[in-house]
């Protein structure tokens, strides 16, 4: 597959609402199960990012993936009954917060692992 190719699919992939995911998994079922899910495929598609050399991808993705969980979240908010879940933190404020060291954790593994 061609490079270009592989970008667009890993961006993709980038656009599954990960954080979303994980905490509706765990609102509904009280797992955290589904926190595991979103850091394997975090992990998944860093290390393909890597071993094709598309480290940009990693910053964009990891936007993309935000917008998409913002979205969903800001959908399932209104009215809904897991608002109470994650107290002290809002439903908003831990997508912000996960998405955060998510991309603290792959911009470090960029600067560790790229060439100077």
């Amino acid at each position: 597959m061609n490079k270009k190719r592989v970008r667009r699919l890993m961006l993709l992939f980038y656009c599954i609402p990960f954080v979303f995911l994980a905490m509706y998994g765990d609102a509904l079922s009280g797992s955290m199960m589904f926190y595991g899910v979103m850091l394997a495929g975090f992990s998944l598609l860093c290390g393909i990012a890597f071993m094709t050399n598309n480290t940009n991808v990693l910053i964009t993705g990891n936007l993309f993936s935000f917008l998409s969980s913002a979205i969903f979240t800001l959908i399932y908010l209104p009215g809904s009954e897991w608002n109470w879940y994650f107290k002290p933190l809002t439903p908003m404020f831990l997508l912000i917060l996960i998405t955060t060291i998510s991309f603290l954790i792959h911009y470090t593994i960029i600067k560790l692992l790229t060439p100077l």
